[in-house]
């Protein structure tokens, strides 16, 4: 339960009612969603990024990853040219 003598965190908290984030959130929410969302952190339940979410399992279920052990290693990964 919120203080209600911590402003700040009133202010800066807010409590998700279904109903009214339909728009903005996925219609199946998952079971694990909290009830009080940090405003700062509600774009990671709206459904475009639920969509990327789910892709990113997907492709580590799906071996498409890649572990380094080298930040250098990870540098010229990142850095090198694509086609």
């Amino acid at each position: 339960m919120l203080n209600p003598n911590n402003a700040a965190a009133t202010a800066a908290t807010m409590a998700v009612d279904a109903r009214a984030a339909a728009g903005a959130l996925p219609l199946g929410l998952p079971a694990h969603m909290p009830t009080m969302i940090p405003r700062s952190q509600l774009y990671y339940w709206t459904r475009a990024w639920q969509e990327g979410e789910a892709e990113a399992v997907a492709d580590l279920d799906a071996g498409r990853s890649r572990t380094f052990t080298d930040p250098r290693e990870l540098a010229r990964y990142l850095l090198r040219p694509t086609d």
